[in-house]
């Protein structure tokens, strides 16, 4: 079965997780959702959005095999995605005042991906980590506005760097400061399918502000859906808990390994010293069902919305 994209045409569908997207910077219009997804019969990413006069739908010649992944940063919405013949990074944006520029691509910075990836804004940069060839790489964008300049130079004209791990493509990726069991840190967290046994293991990586990974937890293998299917779409988001205070937790949510079901867990406590003390909630049962991946609404600061996943 596909996917349908809540809240856009009936004629929205998708065979991969897409985003909701609420862009606060938007000024053409009081409507500041952006729905992003790779349409379900053709290798192009939709745009639906309101530009100040009426809802419409930008269909981006993606020529895509994955789901797209989307980031606000310094005011402009950017959308990324994998190019299927070259499996090279690219990307437009749409600029708060309804300016879009692109498509600009990544091939010549060495920026290739195997399938979906995702994005976050940490330590002030905007941040891709993605998989190609099993490795995990993160790249980062260090000035103002991105195009294919100003992606930052980790060595010889390498715009890359691997983490040192292996995992397949679908990872999810958010910031959190303070997660619980951590101080008072600020750190990137990538949760993702292992690639070792037993394949496709839900992991959690901890990325320091040096962009060196410092540490890795595991799914319990004793829960009810620790596996998801390979390739498809991880959701990750840091929510700020009510207890204890000043502190964060991450929700996941993932395609179950053996089923449809989307199944979700919270990472309520993150040891990142010697992992006896971490805890991931039981994984439950969301009562929505996929062939697909799936991903969290993202933008707004609010509170976790499992309403709007790709069901």
């Amino acid at each position: 079965m596909r996917g349908c994209v809540r809240g856009t045409p009936t004629s929205a569908k998708s065979t991969s997780g897409y985003y909701k997207y609420y862009f606060s910077a938007w000024t053409p219009s009081s409507n500041k959702y952006f729905y992003v997804w790779r349409d379900g019969t053709s290798p192009y990413i939709k745009v639906y959005y309101h530009n100040g006069t009426s809802w419409t739908t930008d269909t981006i010649s993606s020529n895509s095999n994955a789901g797209p992944t989307v980031v606000v940063y310094n005011s402009r919405l950017y959308i990324f995605w994998k190019n299927q013949s070259t499996q090279a990074i690219q990307f437009k944006y749409y600029r708060y005042d309804g300016n879009v520029y692109g498509i600009y691509d990544l091939n010549r910075n060495g920026m290739l991906s195997s399938g979906s990836f995702d994005s976050a804004v940490f330590n002030n940069y905007l941040y891709l980590v993605y998989s190609y060839g099993g490795t995990v790489y993160l790249s980062k964008c260090t000035t103002t506005t991105c195009t294919t300049a100003g992606w930052y130079d980790f060595g010889s004209g390498v715009y890359k760097k691997s983490l040192g791990y292996s995992a397949y493509p679908g990872m999810g990726v958010d910031v959190a400061s303070a997660l619980n069991g951590t101080g008072a840190v600020t750190r990137l967290y990538i949760a993702s399918a292992d690639y070792s046994y037993p394949y496709y293991r839900i992991r959690v990586d901890q990325v320091d502000t040096s962009d060196n990974k410092t540490h890795t937890s595991y799914m319990p293998t004793n829960y009810p859906s620790y596996r998801t299917y390979p390739y498809k779409e991880i959701g990750l988001k840091a929510v700020s808990s009510a207890f204890p205070s000043a502190t964060t937790y991450l929700y996941l949510v993932w395609k179950d390994y053996y089923s449809t079901k989307i199944y979700a867990s919270v990472l309520q406590k993150y040891d990142d010293d010697d992992d006896s003390d971490t805890w991931f909630t039981k994984s439950v049962d969301t009562f929505l069902d996929s062939n697909t991946g799936v991903r969290f609404m993202k933008g707004d600061g609010a509170a976790v919305d499992l309403r709007d996943p790709l069901i």
